[in-house]
């Protein structure tokens, strides 16, 4: 600040006091005034003599009212007020009778006292209530001090540079250090080894008044022991607005890793446990796959038999039948493939360029005789082989499956036309799959809980209610969504992949670039 600047900032401070004491002293020149004229007409219309007995509440009020220089400066108008207009010689200040020299005397002695004791009573209220305030604040520090020594969570204070200057009981019980132990250390001692660079980044953002809001980190106990905590940190504020320090609120979070841990390793179990109960519904069905295969490739080894043990063996014949095995022979390949796919998780794979048609063909071939031997229609029909996505291709495998296997189930007990029908449609930059049924639909009031887990609507044994569940996980890993609509009054499941464009048209582009 300028040097001309600080005395019209000293003025402006000032300007306040200055109109408070031109307000009380104000107000004493008004109170004689009032006292004077009441005066003057209780003697004119009243015949009321005794001067003074107007001046002395006066006096009184405004000793009491605005304070003992006011005071003083009533009592002393009010004397000339009683000299001048009511005393003999009147219009004047002249005091020839000693008898009103005395009870003026007496007036001003009366005036001054009663200010005095005024002051007095004023500067005794002052300080009963500066005391009362300073024991209020003591109180409301020591149930502060109590709240924060009773709080379950570790309230710690530090000044900038990251000294601790409070600690209260749950800090001891989490950390394991006493008051005596903590206070006067750098907050740093209770990072671990690998995070010494932490209490240097909060400080840097402490200064500059920003609030750390509940983040998980380790803290180091006194045992050598590592604790989980949640720890929320803000800056602390002086009066005038000054950082001064920082309080550091940290919550022992310690349980509910681990429960966090138990239920993770419940989940996994769980999705392991779904993942055996799917494969145990396809043994069944891999059965009849591979059993119709098997007595074909019988059948066609029989007729071989039958030809190698007459006298000739017509070329054609064995020609067909060689063709009919070895295809057969495929087929039981694909089959076997296929579930060696599906039995893995795929949750460790990475994200490679995939086929649609070859994604499809693997979910088909595990379900198709199912959908067969009951006489559903399984449409697969339009599908572009030639497309490809970015995805973990066996997991897009087991969606599908699972979505296959709920539209079997959903329609396998109806009565007349039954049909699932499989599309694959290109939108320009991704793929989207979706699996429609001809079943009666997903009840309005199930369709917001209809792939919460465990959640079911098969009958006990029939479901673990955990295949949605685990599909929706697998398609939001993809960044995908996994969507319930209807499709001309049909239950519809569709999800969407990225799409990839065909090596021949990426090529020529990439071609076309580079001459660019």
């Amino acid at each position: 600040m300028s040097p001309a600047g600080k005395p019209a900032s000293l003025f402006g401070a000032a300007l306040p006091r200055i109109r408070d004491l031109l307000w009380r002293y104000a107000f004493a020149l008004l109170a004689v005034t009032v006292a004077t004229s009441i005066r003057y007409a209780l003697g004119r219309y009243w015949g009321v003599t005794p001067t003074y007995i107007t001046f002395y509440p006066a006096v009184m009020v405004v000793a009491v009212l605005a304070g003992l220089g006011p005071g003083l400066a009533a009592t002393f108008l009010s004397a000339a007020a009683a000299d001048f207009f009511f005393l003999e010689a009147r219009v004047n200040f002249v005091i020839a009778d000693l008898g009103d020299r005395i009870g003026i005397a007496m007036f001003i002695i009366m005036g001054a006292s009663i200010s005095l004791l005024a002051e007095t009573m004023r500067r005794r209220n002052v300080e009963i209530a500066r005391a009362r305030s300073e024991l209020d604040r003591a109180q409301a520090q020591s149930l502060l001090a109590a709240i924060v020594d009773s709080a379950e969570d570790a309230i710690i204070g530090k000044t900038l540079d990251g000294v601790i200057t409070s600690w209260n009981c749950s800090a001891q019980r989490i950390f394991g250090y006493s008051a005596q132990e903590a206070i006067g250390k750098p907050i740093a001692f209770l990072l671990p080894a690998a995070g010494e660079h932490e209490e240097s980044d909060i400080r840097s953002r402490l200064k500059g008044g920003k609030t750390f809001h509940a983040q998980d980190a380790v803290r180091r106990r006194k045992d050598g022991q590592n604790v989980h905590v949640s720890i929320t940190i803000s800056p602390i504020f002086d009066p005038m607005g000054n950082l001064v320090g920082a309080s550091q609120v940290a919550r022992d979070i310690t349980e509910r890793k681990q429960m966090e841990q138990e239920l993770e390793i419940s989940r996994a179990q769980a999705v392991s446990s779904a993942h055996l109960s799917a494969l145990g519904m396809m043994a069944g069905n891999i059965a009849h796959e591979i059993n119709n295969p098997l007595a074909i490739i019988h059948a066609s080894a029989s007729d071989l038999l039958e030809l190698a043990e007459g006298a000739s063996v017509p070329l054609a014949a064995l020609r067909s039948a060689s063709t009919r095995i070895k295809q057969t022979a495929n087929r039981i390949s694909k089959i076997v493939k296929s579930l060696r796919q599906i039995a893995r998780d795929g949750g460790a794979d990475p994200f490679q360029r995939a086929s649609v048609g070859e994604i499809v063909e693997q979910a088909v071939e595990l379900c198709k005789e199912r959908f067969r031997a009951h006489s559903v229609r399984l449409d697969t029909s339009g599908i572009d082989p030639g497309h490809f996505v970015l995805c973990r291709e066996v997991q897009i495998v087991q969606v599908l499956l699972n979505l296959l296997q709920n539209a079997f189930d959903a329609v396998a007990d109806l009565p007349g036309d039954r049909w699932v029908r499989l599309e694959v449609t290109n939108s320009g930059s991704s793929v989207t799959f979706a699996v429609i049924d001809s079943g009666p639909g997903v009840p309005p009031e199930l369709r917001n809980r209809i792939m919460e887990p465990f959640f079911t609507t098969k009958p006990i044994g029939k479901g673990t209610g955990l295949g949605l569940s685990l599909s929706k996980t697998i398609v939001e890993d993809h960044g995908g969504e996994l969507k319930l609509s209807e499709s001309a009054n049909r239950t519809c499941f569709s999800f969407s992949l990225p799409l990839l464009k065909e090596p021949e048209n990426a090529a020529a582009e990439c071609l076309s670039s580079s001459s660019r």
